[in-house]
């Protein structure tokens, strides 16, 4: 082993792709910080749509004008979903309804004003350019991994408030589990059901 003691390297392992849900006092804390800054204003809206409706940061970038029905308190997933059982009508509950009005805000502020329109429309690549509601955003992955650092949760990803979701529907008596897989698309065994 001295010989060869130099010249070993341990093989990286492998990073779970299992989800995880929050306890309540860091789910307290990531929006209590999220929404301290204006610049993580698209992140923390999203954050609060995927932890309140099962809606994947994919399937938010995706959604369109006329995926919105405010007035029913739904979001219609169409695109960005990973298989026919994930194309989903979500209810709003009223914290999921206030980011997606506050999304449909800036949306119209940049332009998108028709129902094929991007409620995320992407930004102009260059000072002076404008907006262009007819294609999404690319990502408010920045935004998110300084503000889950400074919410003192810097390994949780974008994915986990699905997973954060979909375990606190499960855990809640009075929905039944038919319900979960019907919002949520599928259930997976492999949720944590532990906080990070």
């Amino acid at each position: 082993w001295a010989k060869l003691a130099d010249w070993y390297e341990p093989v990286p392992k492998p990073r779970s792709t299992r989800g995880c849900a929050l306890s309540p006092e860091q789910e307290r804390r990531l929006f209590e910080v999220a929404g301290s800054r204006k610049r993580w204003h698209v992140a923390y809206c999203c954050s609060i749509i995927t932890a309140n409706t099962t809606a994947g940061p994919g399937e938010i970038r995706r959604l369109r004008l006329q995926d919105v029905d405010v007035e029913h308190r739904t979001i219609h997933i169409r695109e960005g979903a990973k298989n026919a059982s994930r194309i989903r009508r979500l209810p709003l509950n009223d914290d999921a309804l206030w980011a997606v009005r506050e999304l449909m805000s800036r949306a119209a502020a940049m332009g998108a004003q028709f129902p094929h329109h991007y409620l995320l429309p992407h930004r102009a690549a260059d000072v002076g350019q404008k907006p262009d509601p007819t294609r999404p955003m690319g990502s408010w992955r920045k935004a998110w991994d300084t503000l889950r650092v400074a919410a003192g949760l810097p390994t949780l990803r974008r994915y986990d408030l699905r997973h954060h979701a979909i375990t606190k529907l499960l855990e809640n008596p009075n929905v039944p589990e038919r319900a979960v897989i019907d919002l949520a698309g599928h259930v997976s065994n492999a949720i944590d059901r532990k906080s990070t």
